[in-house]
């Protein structure tokens, strides 16, 4: 059934490809074609070019690791934490899945702030908080499912924001590629924690975690013991990280202020690497004042 429901759904955004008009960018006549190896590298080249989008992107990069990590682990600590409990299971994804709906709908019924960055920095402590460190140390089913709510109910808001981030920031005729380059780096966290998580998980904390071992004494009070603690432990690791990376976000300006920093297209072109010189000129205006908005 999900097989089929995903054939419909290929179908149909490649019926929305074919019918939807895009309109032409515009490209300087002085442009030289570039080959296929220099087009895919030219979104990648123009965020690595600019030091504000490259630390953005490093953030989500290293807040996607620490919830990639998290999200292979969910179910195995909720089965372990309820005597692997199908429908305990159940019930706190359903209770997730309520979260996420909530903040879709937050996300669109709030006005669009000013300083977007502030939220999703905010958003981002919530999730660790209370979406990773309390999931961690929860033994109650109830405080579990009310963790994952606030997983879900901040992905929207930090998927959300940082979008409109990136879509204001990002001139439309370098959108596609600079995109495509923001998704790779992203996906590639998925494999990244996934490689991290299992090994980890399986050949070292768990062991460590055992009733009478070294972690047991030192982490037990914190966790528990025996199966299901090392997976405990590892969620308040990345929950304490994804403080950690939220706190260089707070304190970093380039990454902070980045809305200060860099021009909306509308207005100026986003700074970008001269290597980017076969997808045509692009104007290099000075940034803004620290502190002072732009008209």
């Amino acid at each position: 059934m999900l097989i089929k429901v995903r054939t419909l759904r290929t179908i149909d955004e490649s019926g929305v490809v074919l019918i939807v008009r895009l309109p032409q960018t515009p490209r300087s006549p002085d442009a030289q074609p570039a080959t296929l190896w220099q087009d895919a590298l030219v979104g990648f080249r123009f965020i690595m070019g600019n030091r504000y989008l490259r630390n953005f992107e490093a953030l989500l990069f290293a807040i996607n690791v620490f919830a990639s990590i998290g999200f292979v682990l969910l179910r195995p600590l909720v089965l372990a934490r309820t005597g692997n409990s199908a429908e305990a299971l159940g019930l706190v994804m359903t209770v997730g899945a309520i979260g996420g709906v909530i903040g879709a709908v937050l996300l669109a019924t709030l006005r669009s702030p000013r300083d977007k960055m502030l939220r999703v920095l905010g958003a981002i402590v919530v999730f660790s908080v209370v979406g990773r460190i309390l999931f961690g140390i929860a033994d109650l089913l109830a405080v579990l499912a009310v963790s994952v709510f606030f997983v879900h109910l901040c992905i929207p808001l930090i998927d959300g924001y940082t979008n409109t981030i990136w879509q204001e920031k990002i001139e439309p005729r370098m959108q596609g590629r600079v995109f495509a380059a923001r998704q790779f780096f992203e996906d590639l966290t998925v494999p990244v924690g996934t490689v991290i998580a299992g090994p980890l998980v399986d050949h070292v904390l768990e062991p460590w975690m055992r009733p009478g071992s070294g972690g047991a004494q030192l982490f037990g009070p914190l966790v528990g013991t025996g199966q299901g603690a090392g997976i405990g432990l590892v969620f308040v690791a990345v929950g304490v990280l994804g403080v950690v990376v939220a706190a260089v976000g707070f304190l970093a300006p380039s990454v902070r202020r980045i809305e200060v920093h860099l021009p909306d297209h509308d207005g100026l072109a986003v700074p970008v690497d001269p290597a980017l010189a076969a997808a045509g000129p692009v104007p290099r205006p000075a940034p803004a004042p620290v502190g002072q908005e732009r008209p």
